[in-house]
């Protein structure tokens, strides 16, 4: 028997945002309506998918004039768009939600050469597919021909190749912080 996920309020305020972007249900149908989707058992390929069309890509220097703000999963839903970074944590936070283990989820810092640019892009790894806010479908790792990856992270620490620091990337410390005191 698996142990209960205990949420904290952050998560349950993220999950009840998306509840309401894909069913549009009532607050008083909220804990229900919860329990049906996590019991749904929605996918990785549907859980990219959803964000990938359910969100507007915009650059933080367009939408707050800032040249990099990582947002929470709540403020990318309340948004309806944000940048590569956003789409990422937000798939890493659902998959958690849905019990994919943290040690198999990786944000990954590296570079897009898609259209012929040199971008700096954030992309989510589980295991050895990509989740990727500039692709539909889920691509292997290996099978990515437009990413260059750089480093790797998530809550436990960061990796550069086969060398793993349990500092994490600050930015993203910084977000969970925000995450628990909201």
């Amino acid at each position: 028997m698996k142990p209960a996920i205990i949420l904290d309020i952050s998560m349950r305020v993220f999950i009840f945002s998306l509840l309401l972007l894909v069913s549009n249900v009532t607050y008083a149908d909220m804990t229900k309506e919860y329990e049906k989707f996590i019991k749904s058992k929605p996918s990785v390929s549907q859980v990219n998918k959803f964000f990938n069309s359910k969100i507007a890509y915009v650059s933080d220097i367009d939408q707050f004039g800032a040249e990099d703000y990582w947002q929470t999963p709540t403020e990318l839903l309340k948004n309806e768009k944000g940048d590569c970074e956003d789409y990422a944590i937000a798939k890493y936070f659902a998959l958690i939600e849905l019990g994919v283990p943290k040690k198999d989820l990786h944000l990954v810092y590296g570079y897009s050469t898609k259209n012929g640019l040199h971008a700096a892009h954030i992309v989510l790894q589980y295991r050895n597919v990509i989740l990727d806010n500039q692709e539909s479908e889920l691509i292997k790792s290996s099978k990515h021909s437009t990413f260059e990856p750089m480093f790797a992270f998530n809550g436990s620490g960061t990796w550069f190749g086969n060398k793993y620091t349990k500092t994490t990337v600050r930015l993203f410390a910084s977000l969970v912080k925000r995450m628990k005191s909201s």
